[in-house]
């Protein structure tokens, strides 16, 4: 009786050490995907719970998005973002304008006023978030963040597509034949402004 009792000892203790060592691992990975993050407490809690979330579900095998970008109306001459954040990325990363790729360099060469901004995780979560400053009537259009074709994704990944349109302001009105209109006493006049 009492070896059975120890034999049972035996094994809680093993099973015990193995979730020590299941713990450890996922410690270990944390640290390596979210250790960058430890002087933002709230972006190490959302990486580590994100990251041991993945892992324990067992979805790290697919590539996917986990952020996509959205339909945004913008005032002309103000700044926007549209996000994009991808789990798991194998391959470059573009965006699209209309069907155009702006290129896999995140400063976006030829494109003063484009960027591609946030922070990246070792492939665990990646932000590429496109940000597009001084806002004209020329950046309305149809927006895609597309993870480009490699090894294991030959085909790649599309987000959705997303519309980008500027709201312009108005010119002031102005008044036609100002600053001085003749009047004659006593007669009506006409006064346009446009």
């Amino acid at each position: 009786h009492h070896h059975h009792h120890h034999h049972h000892h035996h094994i809680s203790y093993y099973s015990q050490r193995r979730q020590l060592q299941q713990q450890w691992q996922l410690d270990k990975i944390m640290t390596k995907h979210c250790g960058k993050m430890l002087h933002v407490f709230h972006n190490y809690v959302v990486c580590a719970v994100l990251t041991s979330w993945l892992l324990v579900t067992g979805v790290q095998s697919t590539m996917r998005f986990a952020v996509q970008p959205t339909n945004r109306s913008v005032v002309e001459g103000w700044t926007t973002v549209m996000n994009c954040t991808v789990v798991l990325r194998e391959g470059m990363v573009q965006w699209t304008k209309g069907g155009f790729g702006l290129g896999v360099d995140r400063s976006l060469p030829g494109f003063d006023r484009y960027s591609v901004i946030g922070l990246e995780q070792d492939g665990i979560l990646g932000e590429f978030n496109l940000q597009i400053q001084d806002i004209t009537i020329d950046d309305e259009d149809w927006y895609e963040c597309q993870v480009l074709a490699s090894k294991t994704y030959p085909r790649g990944l599309r987000s959705q597509k997303a519309y980008l349109s500027v709201v312009v302001h108005p010119e002031r009105p102005s008044i036609i034949n100002a600053p001085t209109i003749p009047v004659v006493l006593h007669t009506p006049t006409n006064i346009t402004c446009r």
